[in-house]
């Protein structure tokens, strides 16, 4: 993380805004504007060309809960099932989201659930600091040709600075090769070596693991992981297991969040594609799927859907397989989050 210079302006919290750090790094700053406009269901024609057209989601708070950690015992987990956190652009879109929400909460989102916050020390949640260093593991990434094209998944109180992992600790990944066609856990290992020199995260894929892939997975598993928060989860699912991958749905990435410090960190998530739909019509120097794998791991870093066909996170699989400019320029923003040692 860069420490901001003194002299630049703060918000009344002392914190120093993002739209400030990226402008004096002389990087582009998004438009926020329309996050004040009130939500519409939005409507895109199915992109057509010679490969699948395949609607991508990503799941930000219904794959589970998002931990909120504080001094006060009174603190609450909050379980988030907010109509507004889902991304399904593309095919036929209004009709996706509302049949995917109607299938995991049983009709219209709820308004968001308080629920006890298990006790710290308890051996609910895991003792915080683990593995945290002083200062960030990786340099920040650089960036070749900034690009206004991206978009965050989950933003702090600011409406600006994104919710990020921390860079002063690991990203831990397992792999289940379940199901999974030949050189997945390789290809795993490679995309997360590239979201890592694209962010300055350090991300280290642990090994296989026989943990199954479910829609509502926990992001603490003592007996499995040991005391820490759950590694990330890359698997292979289908329909059954993981609901949010009916119909022509490639691959659904979730994301945990909890708060330290006065800002939210991404702390556990999941990655799981479907890869009888991702093969189907697929060609080229690699497996079709690995693109939708780059995808993913994109929102498990915390971008988001953009409007820009050119970007990987585009929510239409096509001819776009690698991260490009706008997805380049996101992705290294979101390495550049704060440390967490309270987590």
């Amino acid at each position: 993380m860069t420490i901001p210079p003194d002299d630049l302006p703060r918000s009344p919290t002392g914190r120093v805004p993002e739209w400030v750090r990226l402008e004096a790094a002389g990087l582009p700053v998004p438009d926020t504007t329309w996050r004040a406009r009130p939500p519409t269901p939005r409507r895109r024609r199915r992109r057509r060309g010679r490969g699948l057209a395949v609607v991508l989601v990503v799941l930000l708070a219904l794959g589970g809960a998002w931990w909120a950690r504080s001094p006060d015992p009174r603190a609450e987990l909050e379980l988030v099932t907010d109509p507004d956190t889902w991304v399904a652009l593309g095919d036929a879109a209004g009709e996706v989201v509302e049949r995917l929400l109607d299938q995991a909460v049983g009709g219209d989102a709820p308004d968001p659930v308080a629920l006890p916050l298990p006790v710290p020390g308890s051996g609910d949640v895991p003792p915080p600091g683990l593995e945290e260093a002083d200062t960030r593991l990786a340099p920040v990434a650089g960036v070749a040709a900034p690009s206004q094209s991206y978009a965050f998944a989950a933003l702090q109180d600011d409406g600006v600075t994104p919710v990020a992992w921390s860079p002063c600790r690991p990203v831990h990944l397992v792999v289940n090769e379940g199901d999974a066609p030949a050189g997945f856990r390789d290809a795993v290992e490679a995309v997360a070596a590239e979201v890592g020199a694209a962010t300055g995260l350090v991300l280290v894929v642990e090994g296989t693991t026989t943990e199954a892939p479910v829609a509502e997975r926990d992001a603490h598993q003592p007996d499995r992981y040991g005391d820490r928060w759950a590694p990330v989860l890359v698997a292979v699912a289908d329909e059954d297991a993981v609901p949010y991958l009916e119909g022509r749905v490639a691959g659904v990435a979730s994301t945990y969040r909890a708060a330290a410090g006065g800002a939210w960190h991404l702390v556990s998530g999941a990655v799981y594609l479907d890869v009888a739909e991702l093969d189907e019509g697929r060609g080229g120097a690699e497996p079709g799927w690995v693109a939708v794998l780059r995808h993913e791991m994109g929102h498990l870093v915390g971008l988001d859907h953009v409007d820009d066909s050119a970007q990987l996170m585009y929510p239409v699989t096509d001819s776009v397989r690698t991260f490009q400019a706008g997805d380049l320029t996101g992705l290294s923003i979101l390495g550049q989050g704060a440390c967490a040692p309270e987590l």
